[in-house]
């Protein structure tokens, strides 16, 4: 959605404009997620951006004439991940999972999606799509006392670099299929902050 880009592409924008035809790409990174509520409103607009966008994101593969698209997925696509049950944003993203291994194997472009666990960084982007992480920083910023429960279930954390990095290995390594993308070392939120 950057006005300097050279193709700027809003999931959420049905009117999209292509880009030029000189513009041409191997690999399409595909790293983009809405992350509404379990409201009416965060429901419709997930499934809006996460889903529905897909046949847009497929059609701007096959413009740039890319011959992978590689999808950062989400852990919470998994059935088994939430004895609750899907939110509607790991529905909305297994659902374009489906459609982007159904519409690029018709064309021939390959797909994998790394179905990435609790994204954080040290620049704080992470705060926008994991609000506890932002009171965190902002306790300990204040000297004040965080109370988590120590109970808490151990969760799976990676930092953004290795999301990266493992996104890349995907692409040059031609990887075809969805995977959990997980640190080998599942820990609780109490000793995340610790």
């Amino acid at each position: 959605r950057d006005a300097n880009a050279d193709i700027q592409f809003d999931l959420a924008d049905e009117d999209f404009v292509f880009p030029a035809e000189h513009i041409k790409a191997e690999i399409l990174f595909h790293c983009a997620s809405s992350f509404g509520g379990e409201d009416e409103i965060g429901i419709a607009q997930n499934l809006k951006v996460n889903t529905n966008s897909a046949l847009m994101v497929v059609r701007l593969a096959l413009k740039l004439g890319c011959s992978q698209l590689i999808y950062a997925g989400t852990l919470s696509s998994d059935p088994d991940f939430d004895s609750a049950g899907y939110s509607s944003y790991g529905l909305s993203k297994a659902l374009a999972e489906q459609q982007y291994g159904w519409l690029l194997r018709r064309i021939g472009i390959s797909f994998c999606s790394l179905r990435f666990t609790g994204l954080y960084d040290t620049f704080g982007q992470c705060i926008r799509h994991q609000s506890w992480f932002g009171r965190t920083v902002t306790s300990a910023a204040k000297g004040a006392k965080l109370n988590l429960p120590e109970a808490s279930a151990k969760r799976n954390f990676l930092h953004v670099d290795d999301a990266a990095h493992m996104l890349l290995l995907a692409a040059t390594r031609q990887i075809v299929g969805v995977f959990n993308a997980l640190h080998p070392h599942t820990i609780t939120m109490l000793e995340f902050v610790s």
